[in-house]
């Protein structure tokens, strides 16, 4: 970002725009370090700050490569840690589910597949069975009750269909 808004403001182009460029900065950040410094930065000038800013900037995309290794390392690190608390959880859920009864277990089924539970549905292992049944039959209602509406619909189309040919 440096090197791109400095090539913007002339510093890589002509010598001329350089001066112009330093000449243009140096009068109002020598107004600025004066007014705002201790007397041991009355000292710097606007030349020397950019200069080591510029120098700095350098330093720090000289040593991007061990920036960015670094960056990568901790990652590592980050994904292992959360690979290492995921895999504990794993182990921790599995150790609860081969304690599980099968009664238990169909009940958790049952609330994964958002299958409402029943109050008899707490107590027995038969009241799944019948909240099953019961959810088929109102499956069958449904389907029959769709088609005897597409059965009445099609005899009102043909009896429409015939009244329109009389």
């Amino acid at each position: 970002m440096t090197v791109y808004l400095s090539n913007y403001v002339g510093v890589w182009g002509e010598a001329s725009d350089s001066e112009r460029l330093l000449k243009r900065v140096s009068e109002p950040v020598n107004l600025m370090i004066k007014s705002m410094s201790s007397t041991e930065a009355l000292s710097w000038h606007a030349d020397d700050i950019f200069n080591r800013s510029v120098k700095k900037s350098f330093n720090f995309i000289g040593h991007l490569p061990e920036h960015i290794s670094d960056a990568i390392d901790g990652a590592k690190v980050a994904c292992t840690i959360m690979s290492k608390e995921a895999k504990l959880a794993n182990q921790e859920m599995a150790s609860i589910f081969r304690n599980l009864s099968h009664v238990e277990m169909m009940r958790f089924l049952e609330m994964l597949e958002l299958r409402p539970i029943s109050k008899d549905s707490l107590y027995s292992e038969g009241s799944i069975k019948k909240a099953e049944e019961k959810q088929r039959l109102e499956a069958d209602e449904e389907a029959t009750a769709g088609l005897k509406q597409q059965a009445k619909d099609e005899a009102e189309a043909e009896a429409g269909a015939e009244e329109a040919k009389q």
